[in-house]
């Protein structure tokens, strides 16, 4: 399938473990409750692609565009999405335990009570995101764009706070977190996140 124009193909279900797909078009093509397990998406063009409920695990989509695409209920965990484009991407429910969003686009991105506990979003753009309802243990946030990104109902299940969100603050320019965007916390309580005046 590398370098492949599957625009607009119906993989619904198919069975791709370990595909190499990278530099595919699989523009606006129907994935969805596809087996990409350890698959090569790496540049790949999957702009309006559907994944809903796909098994990703592992997979690589390193430099991919995937903006406006939807991952909603995919297994997702250990996928590396460095540099990607995610732009208005939907990953509503996604479980994404221990993902590389590292210098990835996420502006718009719909993160909505996805699990990202272990995630890294280093120096990611999460500019106008939505992480309503997300679980954020152990999630790496450092040198990120977070303003206009929605917190609302998100959570940690264990540990200290102040070590897993400790770049919470609009800026998000060094590791000490801005206390007063973190509501008191005893365990499980949700977590809210105000957005200071500018």
């Amino acid at each position: 399938f590398y370098g492949n124009d599957l625009l607009r193909a119906n993989l619904s279900q198919a069975q791709l473990i370990e595909a190499n797909l990278g530099n595919t078009s699989l523009r606006k093509a129907n994935l969805s409750e596809a087996q990409l397990y350890k698959a090569n998406l790496m540049q790949s063009d999957a702009r309006e692609a559907n994944f809903n409920r796909a098994n990703l695990r592992y997979a690589d989509l390193i430099k991919a565009n995937l903006s406006k695409a939807q991952f909603i209920e995919a297994e997702l965990t250990h996928t590396l999405w460095i540099k990607a484009n995610l732009h208005q991407t939907v990953l509503i429910g996604a479980n994404l335990q221990w993902a590389d969003f590292t210098g990835a686009d996420l502006t718009g991105a719909d993160l909505s009570k996805a699990d990202l506990r272990g995630v890294s979003f280093l120096g990611a753009d999460l500019q106008g995101a939505s992480l309503m309802g997300s679980c954020l243990d152990n999630t790496l946030f450092e040198k990120a764009n977070l303003q206009g990104a929605n917190f609302t109902g998100a959570y940690f299940v264990q540990g200290d706070r102040s070590d897993y969100f400790r770049t919470v603050d609009i800026t998000v320019s060094s590791p000490s977190a801005d206390q007063s965007l973190l509501m008191p916390y005893p365990p499980l309580e949700q977590l809210n996140v105000a957005q200071p005046a500018s």
